[in-house]
């Protein structure tokens, strides 16, 4: 080839000038320094072989060094017979490229290149639009299921969603959307099973879980066992609903099968090490329960009692010994019913409350088996006592059946009782203080240690308030009874407002006596259902807030529970005492004031290498359940779900209803991309 002198460098120049003037300075110099670079290696002498260079100038230009040929990636891509798409070339020369360059097979193949990268380009576009419009419809299920509303109306909330004008969505002429409830039950089912494997997941990094369980009949009389974990994450606490599984019978073998089954297909049975539930037999009988037949499998697994069903039956049991008690519950039931039926004398109730200025309130029912139901039905009652007299005085005086007068003459004068009402007020005090405790019990991370200190500060309460007496003779009572007392005080001329009360000089010391049954009742039975447990108390030490503060003393401090902890779980720790002394040291040196909730994730972190046996026993023991009342939370989503409008949903979409519906992660957190995968994989998907 010719050389081309600096002369040629210049007309080059001078035309890009030229032909460019209208294009932006940088391109202009991007094109001139191109040009300059291209003609210095066309000038250049011809060399043997391949030059490295040509593969800058020819994009398309493959080389093999192997077999010393070249080839048209563009050519060979789209199947072209001529020499750089089939055999290769060796005609190592720049002409030989420009020619190939200008052939037709290469224009063709160059001009399908195009087209095809036109058409991928296209194709993803309307692929992502698609994975869009699932996305949203996801997160419109997601919403459906947090609100417990049906799937029929996904398409009417579509619709909604589409008049917002949500950019997301799918036109509606598309003839396949998913947007009917039958594809929204695979949607819902995929956003169910994306959570379900994240729990699993999790379960399986766990050192330990505890479950809670508990059994039902829903609105079609199917018998259901629910089941939560709880397990501690790399220190974090976590409470997660599991599983709802149909069961054939509600006999402990039955249940026993369908747990170990549940955990046997995963292999993650020998990481349950705690059972919670209920006192039904079925579940913690001595020796046919299903928490008994589970031991047989694991010899540490901890068995709890519900701590807040062991209060609920402590009450319950406690009111049963006190007859007084039983009267106060029978009137309580009779004003429930006469309020229930009749919404005219719930108006007339609610006027009277409005005139005499007292909070509106409605009467509420009280339920045996939710005994501290109790406490909201007494302090309404409590609280609307005159305006509940003047609706039952009008009532009387409006009503023509005499049969129906007669009963409500009777409910208005055994309501007109000073004892009666003073009763009332003291059962507002007791129940005021055993509700606070049960809402401590229902708290999803209940710790260890705030077991036995709320029940001591409950019970110690009641005991300086009825049942000790104070230098005078008397008893100190509640704040609502000693108001109560100080503005209706026994006598003649009790009354509150325009009625009367009757009395008998008598009442005082019988409410007194009745008084100190039912408190004295109350605490024995909590004693009894909370007995000390050494196991149970051995576990307080891991809490470094019951530590003492004297060094001397924190030095041989929680040896004896450590020996009946290590005792207790030989099969999954050793060697605990010998990593105490020094846990001890650097916990009370740097994380002293530090809660347990937020030193628990530390711990695992950055000293599981140094307290391998205590970081696991802290795993172990952080996942105990020492509550069942996520499954009465876990039943009442189910009975929002499963309603009279939606008797027919089978067990395994209600369990994606309330896996979804449960997630912990609200809509603006939760992440659906492998819910998607989990929809794209399930068939073959058409937009």
């Amino acid at each position: 080839m010719d050389e081309i002198d600096d002369n040629e460098f210049n007309v080059i120049d001078s035309d890009l000038e030229e032909t460019n003037t209208n294009i932006n300075k940088k391109q202009i110099q991007k094109n001139i320094n191109f040009k300059k670079k291209k003609t210095r290696l066309l000038i250049k002498k011809k060399t043997e072989g391949f030059q490295e260079e040509w593969l800058e100038i020819y994009k398309w230009l493959i080389y093999d060094s192997s077999k010393k040929l070249m080839f048209c990636s563009l050519c060979k891509s789209h199947k072209k017979l001529n020499r750089f798409g089939k055999e290769g070339s060796k005609n190592f020369k720049t002409s030989a490229l420009s020619e190939h360059a200008s052939t037709k097979d290469h224009t063709d193949a160059t001009n399908l290149e195009i087209s095809r990268a036109e058409f991928i380009r296209v194709s993803n576009n309307s692929i992502d639009k698609a994975q869009n419009h699932i996305g949203s419809l996801m997160k419109i299920i997601f919403w459906l299921a947090e609100n417990d509303i049906s799937l029929n109306k996904l398409s009417e909330v579509v619709k909604l969603c589409r008049i917002l004008g949500c950019p997301q969505l799918i036109s509606a002429s598309s003839t396949i959307n998913y947007e009917n409830n039958v594809s929204g039950r695979e949607i819902l089912s995929a956003i169910s099973i994306s959570i379900e494997e994240t729990i699993w997941n999790e379960l399986n990094e766990a050192i330990a879980f505890g479950i809670m369980v508990d059994e039902s009949t829903d609105i079609s009389s199917e018998p259901h066992l629910i089941i939560y974990v709880k397990y501690c994450l790399h220190g974090k606490i976590k409470v997660r609903f599991l599983k709802l599984l149909q069961l054939k019978s509600k006999d402990s073998k039955t249940i026993f099968e369908a747990i170990i089954d549940l955990f046997d297909k995963k292999g993650l049975t020998n990481k349950l090490m705690s059972f919670a539930s209920d006192g039904a037999s079925v579940m913690l009988g001595r020796s046919t329960g299903v928490a008994s037949r589970i031991k047989e499998r694991n010899e540490c697994l901890f068995i709890t009692h519900c701590i807040a069903h062991r209060l609920a039956l402590a009450c319950n049991s406690a009111e049963k010994k006190v007859d007084f008690c039983k009267h106060a519950e029978h009137i309580i039931k009779s004003v429930y019913n006469f309020f229930s039926n009749s919404s005219k004398r719930v108006d007339i109730l609610r006027k009277y409350q409005e005139i005499l200025g007292h909070p509106i309130l409605k009467i509420k029912q009280i339920y045996e088996v939710r005994w501290l139901s109790w406490y909201e039905a007494v302090k309404n009652l409590c609280l609307s006592i005159e305006s509940l007299m003047d609706t039952l005085l009008e009532t009387i005086t409006t009503t023509t059946n005499n049969l129906q007068k007669q009963s409500f003459v009777s409910l208005y004068t055994a309501i007109c009782n000073w004892k009666l009402l003073a009763f009332l007020h003291f059962l507002w005090d007791i129940l005021g203080y055993l509700s606070a405790l049960s809402k401590v019990f229902q708290q999803k991370k209940i710790q260890i240690s705030d077991i036995d200190p709320v029940i001591e500060l409950t019970l110690n309460k009641i005991r300086q308030e009825f049942l000790e007496f104070d230098n005078e003779g008397r008893l100190l009572l509640g704040e609502n009874l000693n108001r109560f007392l100080s503005n209706v005080p026994l006598g003649e001329d009790c009354n509150i407002g325009a009625h009367q009360l009757t009395w008998d000089e008598n009442y005082e010391a019988e409410l007194v006596v009745d008084i100190q049954s039912f408190a004295s009742a109350v605490v024995s039975e909590i004693q009894e259902r909370f007995p000390d447990r050494p196991l149970l108390n051995s576990m307080k030490i891991l809490d470094h807030a019951n530590w003492p503060n004297c060094k001397e003393e924190l030095a041989k401090y929680g040896e004896q529970e450590l020996n009946i902890l290590s005792e207790f779980y030989k099969k999954e720790v050793n060697n605990i005492c010998g990593e105490w002394f020094g846990y001890k040291a650097i916990v009370y040196s740097n994380f002293k004031n530090i809660k347990i909730e937020v030193l628990l994730p530390r711990l695992f972190e950055f000293y599981y290498d140094a307290f391998p046996n205590i970081i696991k026993l802290l795993g172990i023991i952080y996942s105990i359940p020492f509550s069942s009342v996520d499954c009465e939370r876990g039943f009442s989503k189910q009975n929002l779900i499963k309603t009279d409008l939606r008797n027919s949903l089978n067990n395994e979409t209600l369990h994606f209803w309330m896996m979804v519906g449960l997630e912990e992660k609200d809509l603006s957190e939760f992440d659906f991309t492998r819910a998607l995968q989990i929809w794209n994989g399930a068939c073959k998907r058409r937009i």
